[in-house]
């Protein structure tokens, strides 16, 4: 099972594993399988540009992307797992508190660091509850000129 979770947002990036397998064994099992399906609420240029770097590196593992906002993506993923059905094997979205509630629901695995090399590289404050923040994003801010 390649169940992976990554949520990027405002912008928070975490990942988990469903099962701990070396790098090379789950390329070879992921070439043999299903799409990887990726579901992402990132800017689709990001989006894009994940998948096109994603098939460079893993040219035999298929990947397949479905975007939507967070909110109605969080709910998509929500319904479906609420269902019994497992369609996302990674997710990307901006809602920690979703990220939270998945893992105390056992949605997710929680990663060790040591899984993955590009995590294990990590600082630790990036990693927490078997998860990684990968990336944050300034969004806009404002101020008062008066």
């Amino acid at each position: 099972m390649r169940v992976a979770l990554l949520t990027a947002g405002a912008m928070l990036s975490w990942v988990a594993i469903a099962q701990a397998q070396s790098i090379d064994s789950t390329c070879k099992s992921g070439a043999t399988e299903a799409p990887l399906i990726w579901y992402s609420s990132q800017d689709p240029a990001r989006n894009d540009a994940a998948v096109a770097e994603f098939r460079k590196q893993y040219p035999a593992i298929k990947i397949e992307s479905l975007r939507l906002a967070t909110g109605p993506l969080a709910t998509r993923y929500a319904s479906e797992r609420s269902a019994g059905v497992v369609n996302a094997d990674v997710i990307s979205l901006a809602d920690p508190n979703f990220i939270s509630s998945g893992q105390s629901k056992n949605w997710f695995v929680r990663l060790k660091k040591s899984e993955l090399p590009s995590l294990s590289a990590l600082d630790d404050r990036w990693f927490e509850n078997g998860a990684a923040t990968t990336s944050i994003s300034m969004l806009g801010f404002a101020y008062n000129t008066d």
